[in-house]
């Protein structure tokens, strides 16, 4: 029960007989539980102090362009009801638990994108499976046009599809090298299975899960000589059973339907053949580098963010050159910012080495997703934030490297 709180936090859906998202339900339980508690402290809302930077850009780019374009003000609105969603997540999933907590929430993240992983492949295998899990969910016409138009060619998630599965899966990749790196998998074969098939899966959703991939690999480079609990011995038994694991998928995938693999890996199968490392989306994402010519939009942008239309101004899906076009380089640096000042508050309250290495991959991983598109892991950043607090406030142990959770039942039976 606590994993599908968690789950529909991730992955929110609107269910058909509901009006609003898990997410947006969540939070105003969270809002709710938050007033009634009267736990309004100033060092735990210091967090929407880094909104500030980002919502002042907003007005101001808006104001002088005469767009009155307040987006990114509402963004802003948009991650304080992240925070009281995460509030009401680490409320129920960590009300008993005093040992471990960081840990086990890594673990319950991974869990809820493995059923996201093997819900997406059930649906793709069964297409009556996959017809009766979006009757249960509200879906607008952009929703239906996408999922018409790739129709057997990728897979297709539940709450949440394209890009922003990618980016989840990936996150769920380096959140396990940090698993692994503080000595908390307690079986090294199904912590390598669960990530080939986290890996395999989120790539067959989204390419983007490749980011996740090689920033996980670049984690494990950097601490491989530093970390006791990876002998050779380790390393070399944990490359030898991903390459099986990943070829025996390779081959079900394409016995399945070889389309999808073909789609997954067109950027490797074009160089093969051509010697050209291209894809098609690549080809657009080369064509969406459009930069402004006018040094007025550096400063202040244009003050727009979609078209009339609703299409993406100036054609462009890059996350940069969005930030840019709206509001030049100010609303540029406090997007970014806002994630740093998540990260910075964590450390603040917890300062260990690991996790400090962890957060930095994380932001990196961040600036590199917006090469391609607008997006951060905030929910995810928020979540640990509310933990270590929440934690913090009932005067428990953050210790997680030498004491053991009282919470087996689920954390430690997959990896």
């Amino acid at each position: 029960m606590k994993l599908l709180f968690l789950f529909f936090y991730i992955y929110p859906v609107v269910f058909a007989l509901l009006p609003l998202s898990t997410r947006i339900i969540y939070a105003l339980i969270g809002a709710f539980i938050f007033v009634y508690k009267r736990f309004f402290c100033l060092d735990l809302l210091s967090i929407w102090l880094g909104l500030i930077p980002i919502v002042l850009c907003s007005i101001i780019a808006g104001v002088l362009n005469f767009t009155f374009d307040f987006t990114f003000a509402l963004y802003a609105i948009s991650q304080i009801a992240i925070f009281f969603a995460s509030y009401f997540v680490v409320c129920i999933l960590f009300k008993k638990v005093k040992k471990n907590i960081i840990s086990n929430l890594f673990k319950y993240f991974v869990y809820g994108v493995l059923i996201q992983s093997l819900l997406s492949l059930l649906m793709f295998s069964f297409p009556n499976l996959q017809s009766f899990m979006y009757s249960l969910i509200r879906l607008n016409e952009l929703d239906y046009e996408a999922l018409d138009t790739t129709q057997g060619l990728r897979f297709l998630g539940w709450g949440i599809n394209f890009f922003g599965a990618g980016v989840i899966n990936g996150l769920a990749l380096i959140i396990m090298v940090y698993l692994f790196f503080n000595n908390k998998v307690h079986s090294l074969g199904r912590f390598t299975v669960v990530y080939v098939v986290i890996l395999i899966v989120g790539i067959l959703m989204a390419r983007t899960t490749m980011i996740g991939f090689f920033i996980s690999v670049f984690y494990l480079l950097i601490w491989k000589w530093k970390s006791p609990y990876l002998t050779r011995k380790k390393m070399k038994w944990l490359l030898i059973l991903a390459t099986i694991l990943c070829f025996g998928l390779f081959v079900i995938f394409i016995y399945i339907d070889p389309k999808v693999v073909m789609w997954a890996f067109e950027l490797f199968i074009n160089y093969a053949d051509r010697g050209e490392m291209t894809s098609a989306s690549t080809n657009r994402l080369q064509e969406m580098y459009i930069f402004p010519t006018a040094l007025k939009t550096y400063w202040i942008g244009d003050g727009l963010y979609n078209m009339p239309t609703g299409d993406y101004y100036m054609e462009t899906d890059v996350g940069y050159l969005r930030l840019l076009y709206y509001g030049g380089i100010p609303v540029l640096i406090s997007y970014f910012f806002y994630s740093y000042w998540i990260i910075k508050r964590i450390l603040l309250l917890h300062t260990s080495p690991s996790l400090r290495i962890f957060l930095y991959m994380l932001f990196l991983y961040i600036l590199i997703l917006n090469l391609k598109g607008l997006m951060d892991i905030n929910i995810f950043l928020t979540l640990l934030y509310c933990l270590i607090y929440y934690n913090l406030k009932k005067d428990n142990t953050l210790d997680f490297s030498k004491e053991k959770s009282n919470n087996t039942e689920l954390c430690d039976c997959l990896i």
